[in-house]
């Protein structure tokens, strides 16, 4: 598996970003064949509109050391998609999520222009 390097701000509160950074760890940790496609990912918590509430817009930015191009698109947009459910269902655990929109961009660096976007609602979330 890559290496997976974890960064937030201390806006999110330390407490809130260690636990989010364990929850991340364990969700990218958790894609398969992600090992063939990136040596390291690193994931960045932002806060979103206003910092002081992380529960209106929490962002995550993935950037992956791609060794392949063969199905790139796909496993950031398989990575994005886990990685956004289990820090959604872990902000409604812990009820910070209220329901509010939720963003994950994953981005790698050998495809800096090729942003996914996924935005997980309760009205979405299957």
């Amino acid at each position: 598996m890559p290496i997976v390097r974890v960064y937030g701000i201390n806006k999110l509160g330390s407490a809130l970003c260690l636990e989010l950074q364990k929850c991340i760890a364990k969700s990218v940790a958790s894609v398969k064949k992600l090992d063939l496609v990136a040596d390291e990912v690193s994931v960045t918590l932002v806060a979103g509109h206003d910092p002081t509430e992380v529960s209106r817009d929490v962002i995550i930015e993935i950037s992956s050391l791609l060794k392949k191009w063969k199905r790139t698109k796909k496993v950031r947009d398989q990575l994005a998609q886990v990685v956004a459910k289990e820090v959604f269902e872990y902000l409604t655990s812990i009820g910070l999520s209220h329901g509010r929109l939720f963003k994950c961009f994953v981005r790698s660096f050998a495809q800096c222009q090729g942003f996914s976007k996924i935005d997980t609602t309760q009205e979405q979330n299957s």
